[in-house]
């Protein structure tokens, strides 16, 4: 099989434009399927360096090549072999004797592609840390056995939220599960329970009691941790809002649906920040 090493030139080139040093190494699609993947080294002894490849960022790599002479300060690779610019690659660092490490995975970016830049110690674009209340719809997927779990409407809101919310960076792995419950979310035998009390997709949230002239309702609610929060008895309409002022704050909470002093329904649900 032929190997395709960047030549002198090259090398002269890639040292001029990038100075990503190991474990950190630089991945760049020039076009036509060509990737160059890229690095200084700055080990005294390096016994192997192999590129890897996969189609995911966190498994199923490969090892497409190793480079002939591992203890260059410059080295690179000229992939033009990837079934698409979308692969993810790391690289096998063999130091001295037992010592080994991997790099981080990376993706290939454009050309002349400039990283955000740093105003003091903070990005331009910065990547908000993940939802705890997510994290815990997630956990549900987190295995084979629970992936058909059932979801809340509040969940799998929550999940779209994320999904569709294009100022959020979601981790690929993180991704793959939101598009999981999401995709199960069409299925028959994902039962969504029809509460008649839940948030909707603008944090309000809404009653609906159309036979309430049949029955005596009242509805307490209460923070995530069960304390007590307000009461409305007396219902008097079939349909109405509240504001989630009325809440005080972003975050899960219960409430209980009595007729006539007798619990009838209990439910979660998922009151957002302001975007």
């Amino acid at each position: 099989m032929k190997k395709t090493f960047l030549s002198l030139f090259g090398l002269c080139w890639l040292f001029a434009n990038s100075q990503d040093s190991l474990p950190d190494f630089s991945v760049i699609n020039k076009g036509n399927n060509r990737i160059v993947i890229s690095w200084n080294n700055p080990f005294k002894i390096t016994r192997q360096i192999t590129i890897q490849r996969s189609a995911d960022s966190l498994s199923n790599f490969r090892s497409i090549v190793s480079v002939p002479d591992p203890m260059n300060r410059q080295n690179g690779y000229l992939d033009t072999k990837a079934p698409d610019d979308k692969m993810f690659y790391r690289l096998y660092i063999h130091v001295d004797g037992s010592n080994f490490l991997y790099s981080k995975s990376k993706r290939p970016v454009p050309e002349g592609f400039v990283p955000p830049k740093i105003i003091g110690s903070e990005k331009i674009i910065t990547e908000p840390a993940v939802d705890s209340n997510l994290i815990k719809v997630l956990n549900k997927i987190s295995t084979p056995q629970n992936a058909e779990s059932v979801y809340t409407p509040e969940e799998v809101l929550l999940l779209q939220k994320y999904k569709n919310n294009k100022l959020n960076k979601i981790a690929d792995s993180t991704s793959r599960k939101i598009d999981l419950v999401l995709k199960l979310k069409s299925r028959p035998e994902l039962i969504l329970p029809m509460y008649r009390i839940v948030s909707n997709k603008d944090g309000l949230v809404q009653v609906n009691l159309n036979d309430f002239m049949e029955k005596k309702y009242s509805i307490r609610f209460y923070e995530e941790d069960s304390s007590f929060l307000f009461e409305l008895k007396n219902i008097k309409v079939a349909s109405f809002l509240l504001d989630k002022l009325n809440f005080h704050h972003a975050g899960w909470f219960k409430s209980e649906l009595y007729d006539n002093g007798k619990l009838i329904e209990t439910n979660r649900f998922f009151i957002p920040k302001d975007f």
